[in-house]
């Protein structure tokens, strides 16, 4: 399958190839890029958050121990996304 886009943040700075995306402890989502700068974070931090996924509708949704959603990328329209092989995500929610 090829990557569609799905949704973007910062169009204008792409994370190069071996950019991380991780949920920490606390709950935050965070991408940093290749050298480590931190690029974007979903603000999550004490929301307790236990995983996350993305949606057959590109929706990346992060949700508690219950499954309830605590932070949604659709309420957040800047945020980009690439669905497929691989995830481009920049800018700062």
């Amino acid at each position: 399958m090829d990557p569609q886009l799905v949704w973007s943040a910062n169009r204008d700075r792409p994370v190069k190839a071996n950019a991380t995306l991780q949920l920490g402890k606390d709950g935050n989502l965070v991408l940093t890029d290749s050298d480590g700068t931190f690029v974007w974070s979903t603000n999550t931090t004490g929301k307790s958050v236990s995983g996350f996924n993305m949606t057959e509708t590109g929706n990346l949704v992060l949700f508690d121990k219950a499954n309830r959603t605590v932070w949604q990328s659709f309420d957040h329209p800047k945020i980009l996304c690439s669905w497929g092989r691989a995830w481009f995500l920049g800018g700062s929610s």
